[in-house]
């Protein structure tokens, strides 16, 4: 009974395999037609000296790549130009130290300078104080005014001298992107103390037995804390570097080898290529490292006058500041005892006419703080001038020595990882990819 039903079995089976064959042939001779159509739209391998043909090519390769890092093809230079000057801007316009220029003193010293004889009432609709016979009323302490754009108490911005940029390339550039060194990441590391911060730090270094003694350690430590936010932009600007110098390159590979996308040597070229760029790299984050550790290391400028220049100018805004808000300090104070006539705005304008009032008599007397006003002039004076030595030298290296490197390093570099001066290159190079090299 048993191998009666497998028999049968067995005979059912073979019925379906003979009726199913023709439709398997069928399929593969649908499949096959498919294939030969697509094989069809591919461009033909040259076959007659094609050894002498990659040679041709990649030899115009490495001609373009020369090309590209000497700035005779300027697309590159034009870009990284564009880079340079976003570098430059954020250092010395964005990411400067910043110092506060007021203090919980202020108020005291304000007082003690204060001399105020009796209650002074101003009507506020005309020129010059007058009596009034009525009832005093002390207002409520009005609030300081500030300009809406920035806060007084913080200084503004230097200038920073603009950079060369290629005009053609800056249009496409500054459609990418705006600076990408102006984030908030990077600018919440930026040096931003108070002058009781200062005045701190002196005191850690003061010598006992020498008032006014400004110990060249305080200087120092606070300089190289205000350039320590370097860090963060110049790993991304390497970053930016390395990327724009890699598609650049393998743009041109792209170029040169497009008729041979379907070899070996289209897919080995490429991964030789980004080998190279691996340890171009390598270099440039090297060399970034070094000069990095250089402006980190200790207070160093021979270029004085550049130094002298920034402090002066430096001096001259943050003292002035400074006398701002100790004007601003003193005309609250002296407000406090007035009986005021008028809205919000008038008294406002009262307060500004009082505070330039102040300054113009030059009222206030001696700073307190005027020792770290002066280092902080210093500060401000030597980051700027360590900026400027720092953006030049970066990209200094960049263009001098590893461009420069990279224009050697190609020649025949390509041919010599290929084996392409071995004799059996045709057999490789005709492989498609899905062999083994």
């Amino acid at each position: 009974m048993y191998c009666t039903t497998h028999l049968r079995l067995w005979r059912l089976n073979a019925t379906y395999d003979i009726i199913s064959i023709p439709k398997i042939e069928e399929t593969v001779s649908n499949r096959r037609q498919e294939i030969d159509a697509e094989l069809a739209s591919l461009p033909e391998l040259p076959t007659d000296n094609i050894s002498q043909a990659v040679l041709q090519e990649l030899a115009r390769f490495t001609q373009q790549i020369q090309a590209l890092m000497d700035g005779t093809n300027p697309s590159l230079h034009s870009a990284w130009s564009t880079l340079n000057g976003h570098l430059y801007e954020a250092l010395a316009s964005n990411l400067y130290p910043t110092f506060i220029v007021r203090d919980p003193s202020d108020r005291a010293v304000a007082a003690i300078q204060m001399d105020i004889d009796g209650p002074e009432v101003i009507d506020l609709d005309s020129e010059s104080p007058k009596t009034d016979r009525g009832r005093f009323e002390t207002p409520p302490r009005a609030p300081t005014f500030r300009p809406k754009k920035e806060n007084q108490e913080q200084l503004a911005s230097p200038q920073a001298p603009k950079r060369h940029v290629n005009g053609a390339e800056k249009v496409r550039t500054e459609a990418l992107t705006a600076n990408p060194f102006t984030t908030n990441i990077f600018e919440s590391y930026r040096m931003k103390i108070t002058i009781g911060d200062i005045r701190q730090t002196l005191v850690k270094y003061s010598k006992p037995g020498a008032p006014g003694h400004v110990d060249f350690r305080a200087k120092d430590e606070l300089c190289m804390t205000s350039v320590k936010v370097w860090e963060h932009p110049v790993e991304k600007y390497l970053d930016m570097v390395v990327a724009m110098v890699r598609d650049h390159s393998l743009g041109i590979l792209d170029q040169v080898l497009c008729k041979w996308r379907q070899t070996q040597l289209y897919k080995q070229g490429f991964e030789l290529l980004k080998a190279f760029f691996d340890r171009f790299e390598n270099d440039m984050r090297t060399a970034g490292a070094q000069i990095l550790s250089l402006e980190l290391y200790k207070f160093f400028t021979i270029n004085r006058k550049a130094f002298d220049r920034y402090q002066a100018a430096e001096f001259s805004k943050i003292s002035e500041a400074r006398r701002r808000r100790r004007a601003n300090v003193l005309a609250e104070q002296q407000m406090q005892g007035l009986n005021i006539r008028g809205d919000e705005r008038a008294r406002r304008t009262a307060l500004d006419a009082r505070i330039k009032a102040i300054m113009k008599d030059n009222v206030l007397g001696e700073d307190p703080f005027k020792t770290e006003i002066e280092v902080a002039a210093l500060v401000r004076g030597y980051y700027l001038a360590a900026a400027d030595r720092f953006c030049d030298q970066i990209c200094l290296t960049i263009h001098g020595r590893l461009f420069t490197q990279v224009q050697k390093d190609i020649f025949h570099y390509l041919e010599k990882e290929l084996g392409l001066h071995q004799g059996n290159s045709k057999y490789f190079l005709l492989r498609p990819c899905g062999q083994s090299f």
